[in-house]
């Protein structure tokens, strides 16, 4: 440009970021320093500034080693994947989890963020029916018990019963009055009534008997209103399900006098 470097160094009009008195472009132009990202420094400048990161410490900000293929960045977020802090790849295939994910090359059928290969490797997913498909991938997997067996092996292999063929072992089916029996074993043995066919025992529903949502005063006279046998009736009233409505039905609704829930 006509002007001596040291000059147009003075007076701002170059820059010499590396401090070697020689104004940056020429540095560049001359092949003294490598600008890769072309912005017009010297690499060495961007590093040492913080405006560009070198991860793996070659001398070569990471943008430059990701355009030129030698760090890859799956997820496109301007940082080498190798250099990420939750950079995990566990099939050893060079791609990080979260990208082999995303991308379907791997499935990762329990959100757990680790490709389900790895899960397997590491016995975190089992095939107790052996069909090559992870148990908790497969339609209608539930572990009610919680001890690590899919709910349809545990009934298969007999350590669980399913007496109904609800698909769901007997221990874990509603047992709404405690008495260590599936409410559908106590209603076909007869131990408890089931009126409205519901499922549920009758003495565990809540005795509205005018299913208005709250047990008042009138579900007392409606109990006063239907008093006596109503065996071959349907009777509202007959709160136990014992055929009478009597002083235990009056009892049961006392009992859960307020709001039905």
């Amino acid at each position: 440009n006509g002007v001596p470097d040291q000059c147009d160094l003075a007076d701002g009009t170059s820059l010499d970021c590396n401090g070697n008195q020689i104004p940056d472009f020429c540095d560049v132009v001359f092949g003294d320093s490598i600008d890769c990202n072309q912005n017009g420094l010297p690499d060495e400048c961007d590093l040492s500034s913080g405006s560009s990161l070198d991860c793996n410490e070659n001398k070569t900000p990471d943008e430059c080693d990701i355009a030129d293929g030698l760090l890859p960045d799956c997820d496109l977020n301007g940082i080498p994947d190798t250099c990420e802090d939750d950079y995990i790849d566990c099939n050893a295939n060079s791609v990080k989890d979260s990208c082999d994910i995303e991308s379907g090359d791997s499935e990762d059928c329990n959100g757990n963020g680790i490709p389900d290969e790895c899960d397997g490797e590491d016995g975190l997913l089992n095939d107790c029916d052996g069909d090559g498909l992870f148990d908790e991938c497969e339609e209608g997997y539930a572990d009610c018990q919680s001890n690590g067996i899919a709910d349809f092996c545990d009934i298969d292999d007999g350590t669980s019963g399913d007496l109904n063929q609800n698909g769901v072992p007997d221990e874990c089916d509603p047992d709404c009055n405690e008495n260590g029996y599936p409410d559908f074993l106590d209603i076909a043995f007869g131990y408890s009534q089931d009126e409205n066919n519901n499922g549920i025992p009758d003495e565990c529903e809540c005795p509205d008997t005018n299913s208005d949502g709250v047990i008042d005063v009138n579900d007392l006279l409606m109990i006063i209103d239907t008093w006596g046998d109503c065996s071959e009736q349907n009777c509202p009233a007959d709160v136990d399900g014992n055929g009478t409505v009597d002083v235990d039905d009056v009892l049961l609704v006392i009992s859960d006098w307020g709001l039905c829930e």
